[in-house]
């Protein structure tokens, strides 16, 4: 979905979808997710708001969507719903003799935009992967899974042999008796 900048008016641009009424949004979501997390059966809404302040243009408003991850600790597949807040401000690219000047801000609150559109795709896409978790636990009790036998903790005990407790090697001081100091 492209915006043109001219569109944005004085009181501002509001764009709201539903991925299951607007392919673009479940483009996106898919492209993020991919198809094994983000299922016909999930879904996820866009609230943004557009404000224009003469060439920039200030995007806040967020995301919420429910996708099935894989838990980190025990591979079991979960249902999961995550609010994405979005809050980006943009300006417009300036060419140097036809080439693209360079920037050197690396802040992940500010981007640029080409030829006064905005691909509203690619914005939400970006920021999703950015505010993406790097672990997701289907709960906090979550026992994992057993690093000999692979069994889920969670449904139940496995029958591997519990290795004996490592030894310290400074468990042999534990036995010397204490010698008490003059003082």
């Amino acid at each position: 979905m492209k915006l043109r900048i001219d569109d944005i008016k004085e009181g501002g641009f509001d764009v709201n979808a539903d991925s299951t009424v607007n392919p673009w949004l479940q483009t996106v979501f898919t492209d993020v997710f991919g198809t094994e997390k983000f299922t016909e059966e999930d879904g996820g809404r866009l609230n943004l708001q557009l404000f224009r302040d003469d060439k920039n243009v200030t995007i806040i408003g967020g995301a919420i969507i429910k996708f099935h991850p894989n838990c980190d600790r025990c591979l079991t597949n979960f249902s999961k719903q995550q609010q994405i807040p979005i809050h980006l401000i943009l300006a417009p690219v300036y060419l140097k003799k036809g080439k693209r000047a360079e920037s050197n801000t690396e802040d992940e609150d500010f981007g640029y935009y080409e030829n006064d559109e905005i691909d509203i795709e690619n914005v939400v896409r970006e920021q999703m992967i950015l505010m993406q978790q790097m672990v997701n636990i289907c709960r906090e009790s979550c026992k994992g899974l057993c690093p000999t036998c692979g069994k889920n903790l969670n449904d139940g005990p496995c029958k591997c042999k519990k290795k004996e407790e490592i030894v310290s090697p400074f468990a042999v001081l534990k036995k010397r008796p204490l010698k008490k100091s003059k003082t």
